[in-house]
């Protein structure tokens, strides 16, 4: 379980308030009732926040903690132990204020999607910007993929890792210029381990159609819940979509 707590000190000297972020990690034992075993808080920055964490192959953490910043945006990867105790961190620098997803995709590699914004001082725009990073148990990054609003048509947002070896990386498709309000499909891309892409999938139910979580079934087909924005009134609406092994659309 984790939380971010805030702090909010007022100075009489400059009568401005400053604002730090911290967060919790509790390690909670589920039985008949539940038992809080640790609890550990951490506070590297000004502010510093964090949503998700993945185990580790020693059974410790990794827990990514992004940096508020008004001249940077990146984040820290801090490992901690099995008992909550810090081992050490590593500055990954980018632009990101969240991060979307968190996995182990195979033996001792991870990877995570970080959202952010980029500020291009052409077009004198700020666009959505994704990173997709892979890292070995320590910290050390083994690639990274860019995708934003600048440079191409595609923004990945959530990974998942697959029984059968691989993972499975949901994104958004745009039709030619990309930003938040054009017209977007969903798309699915199959990886094996070595990162080579086995199948490419897409769909598009609506204006724009969105995914934003996907689970593998026991019988290694897949769930997806996501959204999408109506042609004519702009109403969202939700949907489930299973696909079989190979990223084709099941009718029942």
């Amino acid at each position: 379980y984790i939380k971010t707590v805030w702090d909010t000190n007022k100075s009489d000297y400059n009568m401005k308030t400053l604002i730090t972020a911290s967060f919790f990690l509790f390690s909670i034992s589920i039985g008949l009732a539940q038992t809080i075993t640790w609890e550990k808080q951490f506070h590297f920055d000004t502010y510093n926040e964090t949503g998700m964490a993945v185990e580790t192959s020693d059974s410790g953490f990794f827990v990514p903690a992004y940096i508020g910043n008004d001249s940077f945006g990146g984040f820290w990867l801090v490992k901690i132990d099995k008992h909550g105790n810090f081992q050490w961190k590593k500055m990954i620098d980018g632009y990101a204020w969240d991060i979307q997803s968190l996995t182990q995709i195979k033996s001792s590699v991870y990877a995570l999607i970080d959202v952010g914004a980029k500020y291009d001082s052409i077009t004198k725009k700020s666009f959505e910007n994704h990173n997709f990073i892979g890292f070995d148990e320590n910290g050390k990054i083994l690639w990274r993929e860019n995708y934003n609003a600048a440079n191409n048509n595609y923004l990945g947002n959530y990974i998942l890792q697959i029984n059968n070896g691989g993972y499975i990386l949901l994104g958004a498709l745009f039709n030619g210029s990309v930003s938040l309000s054009s017209p977007n499909k969903m798309i699915v891309k199959r990886f094996n381990s070595q990162n080579q892409i086995i199948w490419v999938d897409t769909f598009n139910f609506a204006k724009k159609t969105s995914g934003e979580a996907i689970i593998q079934t026991k019988d290694n087909e897949y769930l997806i819940g996501g959204t999408c924005i109506q042609d004519t009134d702009n109403e969202t609406l939700s949907y489930i979509l299973r696909l079989d092994s190979n990223g084709k659309k099941l009718t029942y």
